[in-house]
């Protein structure tokens, strides 16, 4: 039953005899993004998943059905129900937010970069 608890586990094999405070922070092990140690002794990044089939179809099929959802910004009323704001600067952002991509194919490419890598910058 060992191979759940490496999954979570907060060290690696190479350090776990190594107490935290003897860990060298100038180590560019700390800068070398998320990876983890495969039982083959295989560093897995997310560059290498995504080199996997299964993995890019599942991010297409996940970013693409979510991008496919209507999206828009919504007013709340005071009587508790909600409309549609066009003229709203937010709005015309996701409309149209930039010269390469449309609001579909924006959107498409924040929820990859979410469900890959945890984080998206805009």
């Amino acid at each position: 039953m060992s191979f759940p608890w490496n999954l979570w586990s907060q060290t690696s094999r190479a350090d776990a005899g190594t107490p935290a405070g003897a860990r060298d922070p100038s180590d560019d092990n700390w800068f070398s993004g998320a990876r983890r140690r495969s039982e083959i002794n295989v560093d897995v990044t997310v560059a290498r998943a995504r080199q996997i089939p299964v993995v890019r179809d599942c991010l297409a099929v996940l970013s693409d059905s979510i991008s496919g959802l209507p999206f828009a910004v919504r007013e709340r009323l005071e009587n508790g129900d909600s409309r549609e704001v066009e003229d709203h600067p937010v709005a015309a952002i996701l409309r149209n937010p930039n010269p390469r991509q449309t609001g579909v194919e924006f959107l498409s490419a924040a929820v990859d970069d979410l469900s890959a890598y945890g984080e998206f910058f805009a």
